[in-house]
């Protein structure tokens, strides 16, 4: 049986590299992944487009939400001020 002073650095020793070199595939394999996934097809065209316009028509919509908030405002404030 070996010397605990000689067996837990042995252990250690061994141990440490395991795992290293465990790690160190796992990190490999992760990269590939990543890699695998920047390959998506391109976006076409129709769909650039579609999208293009659906955030026109979100901005033309919340510019008409705050000329109405303006009115309102505008309106409120000329009503408290001919109230004595």
């Amino acid at each position: 049986m070996l010397n605990p002073e000689v067996a837990i650095p042995l252990a250690i020793a061994v141990a440490i590299p395991v795992a290293l070199v465990y790690r160190w595939f796992q990190h490999r394999e992760r990269l590939a992944e990543l890699a695998t996934e920047r390959e998506r097809p391109a976006v076409d065209a129709e769909r650039m487009t579609r999208l293009e316009q659906s955030v026109e028509a979100i901005a033309v919509e919340v510019e008409r939400v705050g000329e109405g908030q303006r009115y309102l405002t505008r309106v409120l404030a000329e009503k408290t001020k001919q109230e004595p």
